[in-house]
């Protein structure tokens, strides 16, 4: 309509990049405004537009003038009824009569293969849509993404009627939409609640009215009561004179990440203004903590080498905190991981019971609060290497960067129990030998707090979906909701129908369908084994994999599918019926926590009845291999390796029973006693 600005420019590139010649119409409609409204003061500026078109390599530029499209005595006009009647349709009356006749007007003089709008103005790609269709208009409609300012303010040609303080009060329009989408993230799916928490926004912004702020279907534009699959979050409001629209297409949390707590919820990016990672409000809290943990530790012993010993790794915390932090943080902020915060808890848990011990047993807990970090990092860096060696296709990406990324990814999942005790083993024995303590007799304390830790650390596998079982139909058996690692895994072998549709090997030739489920809906649309598919919703798809993992991000119970098959003019449509789920699987991690829990429990009660220092140790390097080993058979996410056949872990629950057995012919050819305090076998006798 005039006055470009980078989001009309945006549509011409997109059109200059898939186009052989580009058309762009300037003309500000008077039929599309209303009386009273901003037609006679909207922003025109037709030599800046055609210079600006010029250097981003327009064609052709169409700007007739008023009595061209309108001439006197002129009445036919294009009426919509449905699609045009929410929203905008209700606050502008008649807007969408004037839009729908310019653009079939336009599109009748120029006869464009393609045209290209921005998706700020949803509710009017839509119409344009539903007009072409229903009045066979030969011309493709492209719908390009917003463009915004820096500071989050969608690209507007009114824009430019905001002053310094209306431009600054503007933000509450696109921060409504974000606190929207943040509250969907966070689990949220009630409409009424969500849309009451944006609309408290606007009451403490002056000038500030609402004429709509909405969670509606994207294809109908019929309000949602509860969230479920996309959904488009729209509003309309006025800062002063000036009205402002802006919308979301928001997809919530897969069924993978929601009812498996991948993700349990976000740090807000910010409080009170002040960024909360970087600089900000967790560094200066880590700051102050340093700051008394140092003062505590030169109270108590004074600034010796145990207590400079903290310095590097305050200061690595503190590094960490400023620069790596904010690489972390998405939309809705800081993600809090259901694996991660089990593997925090698996950590105090087991520090807090070897403390216990280590009192019991005459040591000083310092001791164990000194080695504890030390031991903790090299048992989740040996874990992850492990993790990393087994499942190393799983992380190769494009660049170095996104492999490394990839790596250090851990709060997503990825540990190997077995990794964790090398590289803890590793650190531990390093710690003994600088502090001269005696080794067995510390194992001994903290053998049970290994138990404890990895009976958490598997509740954590069961939030995340890893480390799965193999399909059965046991009652207790658990399906996984769509995009879980066991769901993807069984789509990816041909197990599972996705949507009802299984595509031919090898994954990465092209995406031609195999079967067609019998009596889903995608066989009601029409599809058929040996169709080839080239589009998915909005994802073009070339290999089999590619189809997989287009139909994987669509999800929720009534999503619209339209999936194209190469040759054929109009693509299948259908909506998803119910949500996917995994087949039945063992639940391996709880099975594995349980038992875990068990030998905890086994641990402690032992602990009393040791006749030689490194008995409780050499108890758990005994049962934890067996268990293992038993419960690897019914685990289908790892692969025989060597000549054995057996999975990695099976192998090194061998290697590690049978040094089990050279530790115990060691202690037991030791002389009775324990340099530990508490009750023994020994001292009972």
């Amino acid at each position: 309509m005039g006055a470009l600005h980078e989001g009309h420019l945006s549509l011409v590139d997109a059109s200059a990049a898939e186009c052989d010649f580009t058309v762009a119409s300037i003309f500000v409609n008077p039929t599309q405004f209303a009386p009273g409204e901003d037609f006679e003061k909207y922003p025109r500026d037709l030599e800046a537009d055609a210079k600006a078109l010029a250097k981003r390599g327009v064609d052709l530029i169409f700007a007739p003038e008023v009595d061209d499209m309108y001439p006197e005595n002129y009445c036919t006009f294009v009426n919509l009824e449905g699609i045009a009647l929410p929203l905008e349709g209700e606050f502008r009356p008649g807007h969408f009569r004037g839009v729908a006749t310019i653009v079939l007007k336009l599109f009748n003089t120029v006869s464009p293969d393609r045209a290209y709008f921005g998706q700020k103005d949803y509710q009017q790609t839509l119409v344009v849509r539903r007009m072409v269709t229903d009045l066979m208009v030969p011309v493709e409609v492209r719908v390009c993404p917003i463009v915004r300012e820096p500071d989050g303010l969608a690209m507007s040609s009114r824009n430019a009627y905001l002053d310094t303080q209306a431009r600054q009060h503007a933000l509450v329009v696109p921060r409504s939409l974000q606190k929207v989408e943040a509250m969907i993230a966070q689990g949220q799916r009630n409409s009424a609640s969500i849309l009451a928490e944006a609309r408290a926004m606007f009451d403490d912004v002056p000038n500030a009215s609402i004429d709509y702020i909405a969670l509606v279907d994207p294809n109908t534009l019929t309000p949602v009561k509860e969230v479920s699959g996309r959904t488009l979050a729209a509003v309309a409001a006025h800062i002063g004179s000036t009205r402002l629209i802006d919308n979301r297409l928001i997809d919530p949390p897969g069924p993978a990440d929601s009812s498996m707590l991948r993700t349990i919820f976000h740090i807000p990016a910010e409080v009170g203004g002040v960024p909360t990672f970087g600089f900000g409000w967790l560094l200066a809290v880590w700051v102050v903590f340093s700051i008394g943990l140092l003062a505590y530790l030169t109270y108590r012993q004074g600034f010796n080498a145990d207590t400079k010993g903290w310095l590097p790794i305050l200061l690595l915390v503190a590094a960490g905190i400023a620069w790596a932090t904010p690489n972390l943080v998405d939309s809705q902020g800081l993600p809090i991981r259901g694996f991660g915060t089990m593997m925090l808890l698996a950590a105090v848990s087991g520090i807090a019971l070897a403390v216990w011990r280590a009192k019991r047993m005459g040591i000083d807990p310092d001791l164990i609060l000194s080695m504890a970090f030390v031991v903790f990092i090299a048992g989740i860096v040996g874990a992850r290497l492990f993790y990393v060696i087994e499942y190393w296709d799983e992380f190769q990406a494009d660049t170095l960067g996104g492999t490394l990324a990839e790596l250090l990814n851990v709060a997503q999942g990825g540990l190997v129990f077995y990794g964790s005790i090398i590289g803890g083993a590793i650190a531990f024995f390093a710690c003994t030998r600088y502090y001269k303590v005696p080794s067995l007799a510390l194992c001994d304390v903290i053998a049970p707090s290994l138990a404890i830790g990895l009976a958490l650390g598997r509740i954590g596998c069961f939030m995340n979906g890893c480390c799965y079982g193999a399909t059965c139909d046991l009652p207790w058996a658990v399906s996984f909701p769509q995009g879980s690692p066991p769901h993807a895994r069984q789509v990816r072998d041909g197990d599972l129908y996705l949507h009802g549709l299984k595509f031919k090997e090898p994954r990465d030739g092209p995406a031609i369908v195999a079967e067609v489920e019998p009596g889903s809906p995608a066989e009601a649309a029409g599809l058929a084994a040996g169709d080839q598919i080239w589009r998915i919703n909005d994802f073009d798809v070339d290999r089999a994999y590619q189809a997989q993992l287009a139909l994987l991000s669509i999800y929720g119970e009534g999503t619209e599918l339209d999936v194209a098959v190469r040759g054929e003019a109009q693509p299948h449509h259908w909506r998803i019926e119910a949500a996917e789920q995994s087949l039945p699987v063992q639940p391996t991690q709880l099975y594995s926590a349980i038992s875990a829990f068990l030998l905890c429990l086994l641990l402690i009660a032992y602990t009393p009845m040791r006749r030689h220092d490194g008995e409780v140790i050499a108890l758990l390097a005994t049962v934890y291999p067996i268990t293992r080993f038993l419960l690897e058979m019914i685990r289908t996410d790892e692969p025989g390796v060597w000549i054995t056949g057996l999975t990695i872990s099976q192998n090194i629950s061998l290697l590690l029973f049978l040094g089990s057995i050279a530790l115990w012919f060691y202690i037991l050819n030791q002389p009775r006693g324990t340099v530990l305090q508490g009750p023994t076998a020994s001292t009972a006798h």
